[in-house]
Formats: C-alpha cells, sequence, structure tokens
C-alpha cells in the first residue's frame, strides 16, 4: 500500500523500523542493527524489470529480503551488513550503455546486483556508508567544483557517477538519510538550516536529490 493511504504515513515502514522523516515523494524508515540499508532494484542481473517478473521480490539477489516498493523500484535488504552504490557512470566518468556488460561501471571488488532507477546496482559486503550526493555540505552543487568527486565529505571515498549525482562512500559502516522533511513534516525550506532535518545521531554532510543527506557515522 502507498504512504499516503495511511493515517500516518510513518505507518508504511516495515516492523521494527522506525519512522524518521520525509524523502522525495517517499519516507525515510530507519533500523539499527546489523542489517544493511534497503536496496532498490527495478531490474535482476539479467536485465528482468520486476513487472516482468511472476513477483516483484524476484528482482531482489538470492538470500536478500524483500521489503516493499520503492519509487519505481523495489526494496531489498541483503542478510548482513552490506553497502550499496547507485552508478550510471564509473569513476573514469564512462556510461554503463557505453561498456560491454553493465556490471562493469561497479568499482573493483563490489558485486553487480541489479538495476536501479537509471543506474546499476553495486554492493559490496562490509562496506562503508554510501551517500549520493550533488552537494557538498557548503551546498555547492556538484558541477561548480573543479572536479565532481570533490562533492563527497572529507574522508569518503568517490566512487562514480549516479543519477544526478555522485556516490561516495564513507570510511565505516553506516546509514545515510536523503530528507527534506524532519519527523514533524517540518520542510528543509522552512527551517534555519537545512541540517536541522536530520535526526538526533545523524549528522549532516551534503545534499543529494531534492534533498539533504544525513549519516549517523
Amino acid at each position: 500500500d502507498h504512504y499516503s493511504t495511511f493515517d500516518q504515513e510513518g505507518e508504511v515502514c516495515p516492523e521494527g523500523w522506525e519512522y524518521i522523516g520525509g524523502g522525495y515523494n517517499s519516507v525515510a524508515c530507519h533500523k539499527a542493527g546489523n542489517e544493511g540499508p534497503p536496496v532498490y532494484i527495478d531490474q535482476d542481473t539479467d536485465g528482468n524489470h520486476y513487472g516482468d517478473l511472476p513477483h516483484a521480490g524476484e528482482v531482489c539477489p538470492q538470500g536478500w529480503t524483500h521489503l516493499g516498493g520503492g519509487s519505481y523500484t523495489q526494496a531489498c535488504q541483503a542478510p548482513a551488513r552490506w553497502a550499496a552504490a547507485y552508478l550510471n557512470n564509473n569513476k573514469a566518468g564512462v556510461h554503463y550503455d557505453d561498456m560491454e556488460s553493465p556490471g562493469e561501471v561497479c568499482p573493483e571488488g563490489w558485486q553487480h546486483v541489479g538495476g536501479g532507477y537509471y543506474t546499476q546496482v553495486c554492493a559490496k559486503d562490509g562496506g562503508g556508508a554510501i551517500g549520493t550526493l550533488n552537494k557538498n555540505k557548503d551546498l555547492v552543487h556538484m558541477d561548480e567544483l573543479d572536479n565532481e568527486g570533490d562533492v563527497c565529505p572529507e574522508g569518503w571515498t568517490y566512487l562514480g557517477g549516479g543519477y544526478e549525482n555522485v556516490a561516495c562512500e564513507g570510511a565505516k559502516p553506516g546509514n545515510v538519510l536523503l530528507l527534506n522533511d524532519d519527523v514533524n513534516g517540518v520542510h528543509i525550506d522552512d527551517m534555519d538550516n537545512p541540517g536541522d532535518v536530520c535526526p538526533d545521531g545523524f549528522g549532516f554532510i551534503g545534499g543529494g536529490y531534492y534533498t539533504i543527506a544525513c549519516a549517523d557515522i
């Protein structure tokens, strides 16, 4: 069911997950523990769209849990702490359409687990937190920087380009939230500092797609 059909939009969160705010046409849910973050997939590694499969959850890699539907995608969760990056260009700026196999966009040591929204999904067991950013902490857009990878926070690794953003990996595991409303429904435009949208325990690390990025590391 869509979050707009619930009395409270946070009711869309899976059992055991905490509602922590709103994202871009979405709701943000968080679960403490050793599970990996939700990974949003619309095609499996064979290129089959979830709409063409007998059950949408079959788009998830073997051994992963199907949590529900996202924006034009399905949400899958790895059984342990994995990192997942959404890339359409590798670090050298080569688009996956120009590669022999779309999975080649994944950095060395990363596994191709399917297609995302105009991207390919790459995952790594035991990786650091992943931020998909288009603005740095000063809210300077990546297009205005000398190198788009400079949008990544200090100490983070630039992995490549995503959908109108870049993917950055933190030095240790953690969660990155993309929020434009806090848990009380206050929008970032109505705050003195957009970073105030970040929940307790999460630090402001930059901007995402119509959102603010917050990390708990």
